[in-house]
């Protein structure tokens, strides 16, 4: 971790044996199986305990993920000790075959089976994904490649693929997913016609997401999400009011209800920090 007392010596050299497992393991991944030299690490790049420092490097991670070419993402562990790989079995990331016969007029032949759930565990659900930040770090990057507890997860704008369908999730799968993040365009406007609609399930879609994650410090809660704002802003060139968007359906948008309770079981209660307008 970049500090003020260790940056003169991290400057000469940084020895990957005084990693943490996961970052050893995610300097391997780049240039061992896409022959890519570089990786940004955001605690080796920031310093940790500056202030200065995080307020104006923080500004610019929107522009680091968008760019990348590969976001790695240890997205099964729990913190940065854990590493990318897991111990696991094997035979869960196959899917199995079964030659079924019926009577009747059911169909009959060979059928594949599999975990229907197995994006939502090992995506959606997994640890790194229950934390704010990641939600924009996930849909700014053009590629994320997943490394979960029981398999290797992957997403782009074209498609979503994991170990047990290499060419992509079959269809049945992929419209249950949740949160297909790279099915939001970020290039074109939509019709006229649908324009707000379209515009406004899109982002309440990020909203939503981001809304259900956690937040160590409370004050981050509109710069966790700038990244993304921008990005709706640059395509509708419309007035982005901290959180809501003035595109002829600001009415709705003001329109909500606290669900559930938040984390440790605790009500809902108003932060003691700002963070925002009370309206967003």
């Amino acid at each position: 971790m970049l500090t003020q007392s260790n940056i003169e010596r991290l400057k000469k050299s940084i020895l990957i044996s005084d990693l943490p497992k996961t970052f050893q393991d995610a300097v391997m991944v780049p240039a061992t199986w896409f022959q890519y030299n570089f990786l940004w690490i955001d605690s080796l790049r920031i310093i940790q305990d500056s202030a200065e420092d995080w307020q104006k490097e923080s500004a610019e991670m929107r522009h680091i993920y968008k760019n990348a070419w590969l976001n790695i993402a240890a997205t099964g562990a729990t913190d940065s000790f854990c590493g990318l790989f897991f111990d696991r079995n094997p035979s869960i990331v196959s899917s199995g075959l079964a030659l079924v016969y019926w009577e009747g007029r059911m169909p009959k032949g060979t059928f594949r089976f599999f975990l229907s759930d197995i994006w939502a565990d090992g995506v959606s659900r997994a640890p790194l994904n229950t934390r704010a930040w990641v939600v924009q770090e996930r849909f700014l990057a053009r590629r994320n490649l997943h490394f979960g507890s029981k398999s290797l997860f992957f997403e782009c704008r074209e498609m979503e693929a994991c170990e047990a369908f290499p060419g992509g999730l079959p269809q049945p799968f992929r419209t249950l997913l949740v949160n297909r993040f790279k099915d939001i365009s970020q290039s074109t406007n939509p019709k006229p016609s649908d324009r707000v609609a379209s515009f406004l399930r899109s982002w309440q879609k990020i909203a939503s997401a981001y809304m259900d994650c956690d937040l160590t410090y409370a004050s981050d809660k509109m710069i966790a999400l700038s990244g993304v704002a921008d990005g709706f802003r640059n395509i509708s060139n419309d007035v982005y009011v901290a959180g809501l968007f003035n595109n002829g359906f600001l009415t709705e948008q003001l329109l909500w209800r606290v669900v559930g309770k938040q984390v440790g079981g605790q009500p809902s209660t108003e932060s003691s920090v700002y963070r925002a307008p009370s309206w967003s």
